[in-house]
């Protein structure tokens, strides 16, 4: 029976010990105020370039205001931080993170797309055209699917097949809707100079009303 008894004490002090916050977490919470301050504080800092302080203020937030807002925010920027600072697979796990631990934000799409970008980054083109189709069935968002069009394009680009690059750069442009077209119109004239003349023939047989036809003519004729 007094065993019994100790027991039960025993479960009801453990689940007591449980519910209270950890008291490192609760001086962290203090450190820094509010969930709103510390993450103003990490802005602050990304938007000077300070990416080494910003990045230790983002994983605090996510430490001590997990279940806040700005969580996946948070997150995007760890992932773009280690982007910048070359540290391609810390990067995508932050981005991974935020698509599994937050998949009703609306920043899961973004963190699809630069994703994508880190292997552009790091020269792994065929990985960008591979995992582009499976990120483009997962995305609604206008900019993003642009964006995405347009960073195939590129890596077709990078790979010495301007040809297909422009496909997508065209599809791209089908997507466009607030993002500016005009830089895509350029890549798209740089890519018709690097064709070969049968290339430049079947796109002029093409009728696809969004290609410069009068660059097309040009270029065939420096052919």
């Amino acid at each position: 029976m007094k065993l019994n008894h100790c027991i039960i004490v025993l479960g009801l002090l453990a689940s007591l010990c449980a519910c209270v916050p950890k008291p490192g977490i609760q001086r962290g919470k203090a450190l820094y105020g509010s969930a709103d301050e510390l993450f103003l504080k990490a802005e602050q800092h990304f938007e000077s370039q300070s990416y080494e302080d910003a990045l230790v203020l983002y994983n605090d937030y996510l430490l001590y205001f997990s279940e806040k807002p700005m969580a996946p925010a948070a997150l995007i920027k760890i992932g773009i931080i280690n982007s910048i600072l070359g540290n391609y697979n810390t990067a995508r796990q932050a981005y991974q993170r935020l698509i599994l631990e937050y998949p009703r934000s609306s920043l899961t799409q973004d963190a699809l797309f630069e994703m994508l970008f880190t292997y552009y980054k790091e020269s792994r083109f065929q990985e960008v055209i591979n995992r582009a189709a499976e990120a483009l069935e997962n995305m609604d968002s206008p900019d993003n699917i642009f964006r995405t069009y347009a960073l195939i394009g590129d890596a077709y680009m990078a790979m010495e097949s301007p040809i297909d690059a422009i496909q997508y750069y065209l599809e791209a442009q089908r997507q466009s809707t607030t993002l500016d077209p005009e830089p895509l119109a350029l890549k798209i004239k740089e890519a018709i100079a690097q064709l070969e003349s049968d290339d430049v023939a079947i796109l002029l047989d093409s009728a696809e009303e969004r290609l410069p036809m009068d660059y097309l003519v040009f270029q065939l004729g420096l052919n």
